[in-house]
């Protein structure tokens, strides 16, 4: 499910692409060291 998320450095600025609204719903459920590792706080 998460295969196609990747870490980006965009202006010395780490970005997340490819981490929609679906992706992001199923990491709320997974608990904080996972919406950490995906840069959600």
């Amino acid at each position: 499910m998460f295969q196609s998320v990747h870490l980006l450095l965009i202006d010395g600025q780490q970005q997340m692409s490819n981490l929609t609204e679906e992706r992001q719903k199923i990491l709320s459920y997974l608990g904080e060291s996972c919406r950490q590792y995906y840069l959600i706080n």
